[in-house]
């Protein structure tokens, strides 16, 4: 299990949201880097995203969406209309990944990645951005 979040970090659009701090709970699932988490256990995962936005610097949609292995899913995605700078506005998304192979032991197999970008045409001011992975079975 990992949680992750951010404070006050501007995203432009098309970019992944990056994830500052976290605390994390056992191996099956680890941050690589400020934008990018790489599961290690085959299983079922849970994935809960949470989200304060707001000063876009164009009105329009802000949408995050999951991307799993580079892949947009459609099954994580969530967006909100801003429409001026002092807007802020919650967006948040619940998705399930199933990750076939262990990462651990197999080094002939590529592990399973996962990001959440900002996927429209604006980006934006994350107040709070907060991402809560578990590993269900």
């Amino acid at each position: 299990m990992i949680q992750s979040y951010s404070q006050n970090v501007t995203v432009p659009a098309q970019t992944a949201i990056p994830f500052t701090a976290n605390f994390t709970k056992g191996c099956t699932v680890q941050q690589t880097s400020d934008t990018t988490f790489q599961f290690n256990k085959k299983g079922l995962y849970l994935v809960q995203f949470d989200a304060v936005v707001s000063q876009s610097t164009t009105a329009g949609n802000v949408l995050a969406q999951l991307f799993v292995n580079g892949v947009a899913q459609s099954r994580g995605v969530t967006s909100t209309a801003i429409s001026s700078a002092t807007d802020a506005s919650a967006m948040s998304f619940t998705a399930y990944v199933q990750v076939p192979n262990d990462n651990i032991c197999d080094c002939s197999v590529a592990p399973t990645t996962m990001q959440i970008k900002t996927n429209g045409t604006i980006g934006a001011l994350f107040e709070q951005a907060n991402v809560v992975i578990t590993k269900l079975c």
